[in-house]
């Protein structure tokens, strides 16, 4: 399985430990920004109703089930950001549509960089959608990018240092948790 990435001055560039937390910390504050602004886009990705399941619990659960190179994480954020781009001034990352974002990204991201990953039909059960769905929106996904899923060396270290600043700025600007 690919565990790097290597830009074009053939320095190594790991993705960190941490970087699901990064893109879920992210993706929660655009969505619940977007849902202040009264957002209510619909694309194939809204779900009827807000999951039950938070993000972060949903991408722990990705991450421990999906087994997915690290790397994953940051290129499905460069595909959830091209995937933005394509819908224009629409917010399309809202609570009611950000899980099946994540879930989607990271299959495409899975099957683009990693040597080995599994078919569809684990990614449904892990994600909870049917397989139907699952393929459908991955279908949906790469039709809205317009199958433009290569991530270059560059665009790899780009994403993965906005990922890093934009986390940062969620954590400063995020409340105290009750336990800290």
């Amino acid at each position: 399985m690919a565990d790097s990435f290597t830009n074009f001055d053939d320095n190594v560039v790991v993705a960190p430990d941490n970087v699901g937390e990064m893109l879920c910390a992210v993706m929660e504050s655009i969505a619940l920004r977007n849902y202040s602004y009264g957002a209510v886009p619909t694309s194939p990705f809204t779900s009827p109703f807000a999951p039950s399941l938070p993000l972060q619990a949903y991408m722990s659960r990705l991450r421990e089930f999906m087994y997915c190179s690290n790397e994953c994480f940051i290129i499905a954020s460069l595909l959830i950001t091209r995937l933005e781009e394509s819908f224009g001034n629409q917010m399309v990352i809202t609570p009611t549509s950000s899980h099946r974002i994540l879930l989607t990204a990271l299959v495409v991201a899975a099957k683009c960089h990693d040597d080995r990953y599994l078919d569809n039909r684990h990614y449904s059960e892990v994600g909870g959608v049917s397989l139907s769905e699952l393929n459908r929106l991955e279908l949906a996904l790469l039709e809205q990018l317009e199958y433009r899923v290569f991530v270059s060396p560059s665009e790899y270290s780009l994403c993965l240092s906005s990922l890093e600043s934009l986390y940062k700025v969620t954590k400063m600007t995020q409340p105290p948790s009750p336990d800290s």
